[in-house]
């Protein structure tokens, strides 16, 4: 008995819709969304160490500040809500340490420095 592929059609289109066109497609949906929040930790990362360097040069003030969050805001598209932006200073050891802590779209990067009196 030979088996009839006139009945198998559909299924052949079911396996090129799921394998050649959803799964790819999840694919790059998963990997786009990994690359975004691998940007965003870079962002935070890099945003934390400037606002640390600023601040041990005394550079920084209210103002910088919150031109870097616009800033960063901008070039990555998100909202000023979603870039979150702090700086602490405490001492330790008789030595001034800041610790600046940059929050973009959830991803939270902290840096510090010892800093003079």
């Amino acid at each position: 008995m030979k088996p009839s592929f006139s009945q198998q059609t559909g299924s052949v289109a079911i396996e090129v819709i799921a394998f050649g066109i959803l799964a790819p497609a999840l694919i790059v949906v998963g990997a786009l969304q990994i690359l975004a929040d691998q940007r965003s930790h870079l962002v935070a990362q890099q945003a934390a160490r400037e606002l640390v360097r600023m601040s041990v040069l005394n550079e920084l003030d209210s103002e910088n500040q919150a031109d870097i969050q616009s800033n960063i805001a901008g070039e990555i598209g998100l909202g000023i809500a979603d870039v979150r932006l702090d700086v602490a200073e405490s001492t330790r050891s008789g030595r001034q340490l800041i610790t600046a802590t940059a929050t973009v779209n959830g991803a939270t990067e902290v840096a510090r420095m010892f800093g003079e009196k």
